[in-house]
């Protein structure tokens, strides 16, 4: 019924569908509480110069792109290449274009809400590889797999794959999609680094995985204009100094790097998720 639901949905004008999202945003922010406690936990220990009430409009907006991007899945799934090409542009296709040509690249994005809209940015012009999350329901999991392969050759890895898929990909020529901005704990290859001047639990693979590909590392992220509907795709600079002769260091570039992505939208990532559970010295978390 829900697929059937965003299949319907998708036909609608680009600001109903904007507003409608905004609407079934609001619905979650009002209802479910233990999650919104969430979001106002990071933003508080992320924004500590925001007021309250800057934090709070930050909570209203990010449920509203939040609620639009849940409606906006039928469009990703199901929309023609050409609507998709009013709807979703990248910022500087040409520089796009020539560092690819230029680089083996891996695109570093943190989990922001338009990554379905990043999948078609990328696929669209390169084959990629990308990992993910298989989904609770099956049927889920299927339709993000065709929606990322559908205009490309691309490679869709299960997250347990390891590395050793992803360099091959790297080396095969397909842009890598690399969203690293997971609390795995205390786990082998993790280290503290800040996020946001906090202290967050961090993958130290980037390096690794830049040096055995001979790849540059380069951050990106697509944010939504609730206003329009319209997906930006945006990308920096490689990172300077990525491989470093350290993986700790490598982490504080790689944090760096996806902090400037956020900073962008900063409303648009994915505060409901528990970044900073786990603690340096076993410190309590921050949501018990």
């Amino acid at each position: 019924m829900t697929f059937f639901v965003l299949w319907l949905v998708h036909w609608l004008p680009r600001k109903t569908i904007m507003g409608l999202g905004a609407w079934v945003g609001d619905q979650m922010r009002q209802r479910n509480q233990k999650r919104r406690k969430i979001v106002e936990t990071n933003l508080s220990m992320c924004f500590p110069c925001l007021t309250d009430q800057e934090r709070e409009k930050m909570v209203v907006d990010h449920y509203r792109v939040f609620g639009a991007t849940l409606l906006d899945m039928g469009t990703i799934w199901w929309a023609s290449s050409k609507r998709l090409n009013h709807i979703v542009s990248n910022s500087d296709p040409e520089r796009y274009r020539r560092m690819i040509a230029d680089n083996r690249v891996i695109l570093v994005s943190p989990h922001i809400m338009g990554l379905e809209a990043s999948g078609i940015a990328v696929s669209r012009h390169n084959p990629m590889v990308v990992t993910m999350k298989p989904q609770k329901n099956d049927l889920l999991t299927l339709k993000m797999h065709q929606s990322r392969t559908r205009f490309n050759d691309s490679l869709i890895l299960m997250r347990d794959q390891g590395l050793r898929h992803l360099v091959s990909g790297i080396r095969a020529g397909y842009v890598v999609c690399y969203l690293p901005d997971e609390d795995f704990g205390d786990a082998k290859y993790t280290t503290f680094a800040p996020f946001f001047g906090v202290q967050t639990s961090t993958l130290t693979t980037l390096g690794r995985l830049c040096r055995l590909g001979k790849a540059v590392a380069v951050p990106c992220m697509t944010r939504l204009d609730i206003n329009t509907g319209n997906y930006v795709f945006e990308f920096a600079e490689p990172m300077t100094g990525v491989p470093s002769s350290s993986p700790e260091q490598d982490a504080v570039l790689m944090n760096q790097g996806l902090e400037a992505m956020v900073r962008l939208a900063p409303e648009q990532y994915m505060w409901t998720f528990k970044w900073f559970k786990t603690r340096p010295d076993d410190q309590p978390s921050p949501y018990e």
